[in-house]
């Protein structure tokens, strides 16, 4: 599947790595720019049609993502200040330009002018409400990753215990001071604790897949 996927015919996949050998980088800790939901198709189709209805009424396009950071926090933080005054109004206001009207407005011109018009705030809603749904998207990808990395480095002390704990109880049963069977016992909790921390590592990284696809296909 993974060969038909990247355009290869089937067969066999060479291995060089193991989990373990892949380092996860905590480049988004710092959460990443609300631009980046633009590479999203659907968010690109919303905004192509919302800049289609305002060529139908003459509106002067300028298009800008306001300087704003997705984190897993607070979902949008501003970076200017300014920008948290009229949110969405900040998000989406830079999208819409002034509406030049013909010289000559009769009745008919007018009549499709505020048809137009309504197209173009049906469009603008829709064109939000993307964003805002990819913002939503971004986040909680954003939270469940952080968490995710927190439980991680819990995991990473609880194995370095129970391997520690295993070397005692060896040392304790050279020493005739433990039963074998708290050997066996300290290498079973050491066992659960890998297995549990190589289950948090494949957790961890579906989490960026998902990060990966609420951006629309990844960030640099």
């Amino acid at each position: 599947m993974l060969r038909l996927l990247t355009g290869r015919m089937p067969g066999p996949i060479p291995r060089h790595s193991r989990l373990n050998d892949y380092l996860i980088e905590d480049s988004v800790s710092a959460g990443v720019p609300l631009a980046m939901v633009s590479h999203r198709p659907d968010v690109r189709a919303a905004e192509l049609e919302l800049r289609a209805v305002n060529a139908q009424v003459g509106v002067a396009q300028s298009y800008r993502y306001p300087t704003l950071t997705i984190d897993a926090a607070g979902g949008v933080n501003a970076m200017l200040p300014q920008n948290w005054v009229n949110l969405p109004g900040a998000l989406f206001g830079g999208i819409i330009g002034g509406l030049t009207q013909p010289v000559f407005l009769r009745r008919t011109l007018k009549t499709r002018y505020d048809v137009a018009k309504l197209d173009r705030d049906r469009a603008e809603i829709a064109f939000q409400q993307r964003v805002l749904d990819a913002v939503n998207e971004v986040t909680n990808a954003l939270i469940t990753l952080e968490k995710l990395n927190e439980e991680y480095q819990i995991g990473l002390r609880r194995v370095e215990t129970s391997q520690l704990g295993v070397k005692n109880a060896n040392l304790l049963f050279k020493s005739v001071y433990a039963s074998y069977l708290e050997v066996i016992t300290a290498q079973a909790s050491a066992l659960d604790s890998e297995l549990s921390l190589v289950a948090l590592r494949q957790m961890q990284l579906n989490s960026r897949v998902e990060l990966y696809r609420a951006l629309g296909g990844g960030w640099q």
